[in-house]
């Protein structure tokens, strides 16, 4: 039993590894939906939309980074389900500022028994990649976006 607890730990150790001389300032983000379901006058039968996302990208660091790719999803149920798209980009994002992005993605919203629109928050799953001076790196943002505020 021993063993295994023990084999265990270090398992867990080489998964939460991180490079330690990676000590960049992660950008902040933000993502907001700019068109989506509740923006649109429900109709019975309609079931999808391209729904538009804006990102707000903050840059803390002391150096210049370049936005070059976003993969969006959605995870579980809610709302609607976006289909998984991913944009290419090349948006430069100077030391010390912010930079803002739009991006389209395809969604199939859900309707209740009654037909009527689910109103349940919607979980979306975006993977920044960017460049930068000192290297390539990623960034994972997981936000719950509410639906339909009556």
């Amino acid at each position: 039993m021993r063993t295994i607890s023990a084999v265990l730990l270090l398992a867990l150790c080489a998964c939460s590894s991180t490079d330690p001389s990676d000590n960049r300032v992660k950008p902040e983000i933000q993502i907001i939906e700019l068109y989506g379901p509740s923006d649109l006058r429900y109709a019975r039968g309609q079931n999808t939309l391209d729904a538009e996302y804006g990102f707000r990208i903050a840059n803390r660091s002391a150096e210049e980074i370049k936005l070059r790719r976003i993969d969006l999803s959605s995870t579980g149920s809610g709302a609607y389900v976006i289909r998984r798209e991913d944009r290419g980009f090349n948006v430069a994002i100077p030391a010390d500022t912010y930079g803002d992005v739009r991006m389209n993605a395809r969604v199939y919203f859900n309707s209740r028994g009654d037909g009527t629109v689910s109103t349940e928050p919607v979980t979306i799953r975006a993977v920044l990649y960017f460049d930068s001076p000192s290297g390539s790196f990623r960034q994972i943002l997981i936000r719950n976006l509410g639906q339909f505020a009556r």
